[in-house]
């Protein structure tokens, strides 16, 4: 529980990559770290990667974006005094 904690409180955002059947590495998701309940450490979604109509492939490759959630970022005042500026 002590650990959960420290990670809950050390880390703000997390970058999920993934490697996708054509071979390449692309961000899947980026994720606010708002805290720890009940022993969970809870993760807010902020963008989702999104695979383009169709089966997703051109010419073999993956094609999509990163497109926002709609959720806004809760700890928008630390990052700022981190020096890193949220759009």
């Amino acid at each position: 529980m002590a650990v959960r904690g420290q990670i809950a409180s050390a880390i703000d955002i997390m970058v999920h990559l993934s490697r996708f059947r054509d071979g390449s590495r692309k961000v899947v998701s980026i994720m606010e770290v708002t805290g720890l309940t009940d022993g969970e450490i809870k993760l807010e979604p902020l963008y989702r990667y999104e695979e383009e109509a169709g089966d997703g492939e051109t010419g073999g490759q993956v094609r999509g974006k990163l497109k926002a959630t709609g959720r806004a970022l809760g700890n928008r005042e630390k990052l700022c005094h981190a020096g890193i500026a949220p759009v």
